[in-house]
C-alpha cells in the first residue's frame, strides 16, 4: 500500500494527497511501500515527492493516468530505465499498474519511480531567476547537458523532448537529463514529437527528418540561449513583425544587435565564440547543424567552468532562492 503520510482514503479532502493501492499488482514490488509526501510539479504528468518507509530514501514518482498517455508515454518511459549516467535522471523502478485516489477520484496510473532532484528545474531556475546565469555557469551547466547528450546518442536514443522543465539539477549539482516519454531509439517505427514549438528543430516542425538526434542539438542550443540570455527566446520577435530565424541566418549582426538592445546590455555581450556556436548549433539543413563533437572541441564549450566544491559554495550562496 502507496500512501499519504498517516491519511486514509475515506479522510482524503485535498485534491493534492494521493493514496496509492498496488496490493493487487505489486506485493513484492521495492517500492509498494511509498508514502506520497507532496506534489513537486504538475506539468503534463503530476510528479510527487516520496518516501520509501523500507528504505527510508526520498525519491520522485512521477504518474501517468490517461490511457493513451500510458501506452505511449509511460511504457516509452520505461524502454530506457536501464541508462546509467551523471547527467541522465536515474530510474529506480516502476509500478505498471496501480489505483490511486487523487484529484477526489480513483484512477488506474502507471509510476515511475526516480531519483529525486531537489534543486528545482531549470525552467524554474531560469525563468524564474532562482540562479543568475553568468557566462561560467552556463557554460558549466552546458556542459552536463551535451555530456548526457553524448551518452545517449552514442546509445544510438534521440531524447527529442529537451527544453528546461525536462532538465533537473540534482543532488550532486549535476544537470540530469529527464523524461523520457517521447524518447527515439533506432529502429523505431514512430517518432513521438511533442516537444513544444519554442524548442523543435525546423525539420521537426515539417515532419521531414531523417537523423533525430540532430534535432537534440537544436533544441540544446535554443536551452544554452535561455541561460546566456536570462530567460530570452532567439526566436522570438518582440513586435512580431520580424523573421528572427531568418535574420540569424542571413543577417547576424542585425539580430545580435537586435537581441543586445532588447537585454539593455553592451555591444558584445554575445563574444564571437557564443554567436559561432550557437549559430552552428541551429542552422536550418540538419546536416550542416554542429555534432556533439565539434561543440566539445568549439572555443566557448573550453573556456572556464565552475569546479564542483565551487559550484556548491555556489548554490550555497543562493540557498534561500533553491
Amino acid at each position: 500500500m502507496l500512501s499519504t503520510d498517516s491519511t486514509s482514503p475515506s479522510k482524503v479532502d485535498n485534491s493534492d494527497k494521493v493514496i496509492i493501492d498496488v496490493a493487487k499488482s505489486s506485493k513484492l514490488d521495492p517500492y509498494s511501500d511509498l508514502i506520497i509526501l507532496q506534489k513537486l510539479s504538475d506539468y503534463t504528468h503530476p510528479v510527487f515527492l516520496a518516501r520509501s518507509s523500507s528504505s527510508q530514501k526520498t525519491l520522485a514518482a512521477k504518474m501517468f493516468s490517461d490511457p493513451d498517455d500510458f501506452n505511449a508515454g509511460f511504457m516509452n518511459h520505461v524502454r530506457f530505465m536501464k541508462l546509467k549516467h551523471k547527467n541522465i535522471i536515474t530510474s529506480l523502478g516502476c509500478l505498471e499498474r496501480a489505483d490511486i485516489y487523487y484529484n477526489n477520484k480513483v484512477q488506474n496510473v502507471g509510476i515511475l519511480i526516480m531519483e529525486y532532484a531537489p534543486y528545482h528545474d531549470f525552467h524554474d531556475l531560469i525563468f524564474q531567476k532562482k540562479l543568475q546565469f553568468d557566462d561560467k555557469l552556463s557554460r558549466t551547466f552546458f556542459r552536463h547537458m551535451i555530456l548526457g547528450l553524448q551518452y545517449l546518442h552514442s546509445n544510438e536514443i534521440a531524447h527529442l523532448n529537451l527544453r528546461p522543465s525536462n532538465l533537473l539539477l540534482g543532488e550532486d549539482l549535476q544537470l540530469k537529463i529527464a523524461n523520457f516519454t517521447n524518447a527515439y531509439s533506432i529502429g523505431d517505427v514512430f517518432i513521438q514529437d511533442k516537444n513544444s514549438n519554442n524548442y523543435r528543430a525546423p525539420e521537426l516542425q515539417l515532419q521531414n527528418f531523417k537523423a533525430p538526434a540532430v534535432a537534440d542539438v537544436y533544441a540544446a542550443g535554443i536551452i544554452l540561449f535561455l541561460m546566456k540570455s536570462g530567460g530570452h527566446f532567439p526566436f522570438a520577435s518582440t513586435n512580431g513583425n520580424i523573421d528572427m530565424f531568418s535574420l540569424l541566418h542571413n543577417d547576424p549582426e542585425t539580430f545580435w544587435n537586435l537581441h543586445e538592445s532588447e537585454k539593455g546590455t553592451a555591444a558584445n555581450y554575445y563574444d564571437k565564440e557564443f554567436r559561432t556556436l550557437f549559430t552552428q548549433m541551429t542552422r536550418d539543413n540538419p546536416s550542416d547543424r554542429a555534432t556533439i563533437g565539434e561543440i566539445i572541441l568549439s572555443d566557448w564549450y573550453n573556456k572556464e567552468i565552475y569546479e564542483p566544491e565551487e559550484l556548491r559554495q555556489l548554490m550555497q550562496e543562493h540557498r534561500r532562492e533553491l
